[in-house]
């Protein structure tokens, strides 16, 4: 990851990085809010950011300003056939297990946390559905450059 790359994106690339490989998804995850078009690509999970807060932080010595931020980061699992459902609870169990793994994501945060879980289904020619997993991360970033973290 490159230095120049926003801490999200970081973050993102940590998080597909850690989930790559998984059972039941394999290879098929991507850092992208777009899903792939090919068909045979399911199970698959995406990762993508939704919103950020963020806080101003100055530290008591004489330094740097940086902000506090929450990322909500979303790991997104589809599924099809009719099994779709035993499918997308076997994702999040995987999902989760390599997440809380390692809290930090490679020392890009200080804490991840799983905010809120949310199972849809599509209609058409074939059932489709997905769960998402929504994660709060926090981290540090100084506030002139927010590819750095606060301190790194």
């Amino acid at each position: 990851m490159a230095a120049t790359d926003h801490l999200r994106k970081q973050i993102r690339d940590q998080v597909v990085t850690a989930l790559t490989g998984l059972t039941t998804t394999g290879a098929r995850c991507t850092g992208s809010s777009v899903w792939p078009t090919e068909k045979g690509v399911l199970p698959a999970l995406r990762i993508y950011t939704r919103r950020e807060s963020a806080e101003i932080s100055v530290p008591d010595s004489v330094g740097e300003k940086s902000y506090q931020r929450d990322l909500d980061l979303v790991v997104e699992g589809r599924a099809d056939g009719t099994d779709f459902d035993d499918q997308l609870d076997q994702i999040a169990l995987e999902v989760e297990g390599a997440l809380e793994a390692d809290v930090t994501l490679g020392g890009l945060a200080w804490d991840i946390e799983l905010t809120s879980t949310e199972v849809d289904m599509a209609r058409g020619d074939k059932p489709i559905g997905s769960i998402e997993l929504t994660y709060r991360v926090r981290y540090h970033a100084t506030a002139a450059d927010p590819s750095t973290l606060e301190g790194g």
